[in-house]
């Protein structure tokens, strides 16, 4: 079991490293502050919206989480009120995210 936990971190951190210098070779300058407490909350939000056994309900809500903002941008300054009042609102009613609700519904079509 710990050589698959080994393994797993160590693609983890390989594919961080190369999405990290993908982004410093296309955009060329990197400082600190690219990555502020706004990134944090929104990443965070994003593995808990989209259930963090699940790398398909985390890539549907990294999805609908960048693309969100896109379309309220008249409500951008309050981007991190809408970020806790989603995180509130999977927390409450769907405790395993966008994969949980997936699951429980292909579980109900398919009947007992």
């Amino acid at each position: 079991m710990s050589n698959y936990k080994l393994a797993a971190f160590t693609l983890g951190t390989g594919i961080a490293g190369l999405a990290g210098g993908l982004y410093a070779y296309f955009t060329q300058f990197i400082v600190p502050d690219s990555f502020g407490f706004i990134v944090s909350v929104a990443l965070m939000a994003m593995v808990v919206i989209g259930g963090s056994g699940s790398t398909l309900g985390v890539s549907a809500a990294a999805i609908i989480l960048t693309l969100l903002p896109e379309m309220f941008r008249f409500v951008n300054e309050y981007r991190l009120l809408i970020f806790g009042g989603l995180l509130v609102v999977v927390m409450r009613f769907a405790p395993g995210g966008l994969a949980g609700v997936a699951r429980a519904i292909l579980v109900k079509a398919r009947g007992p």
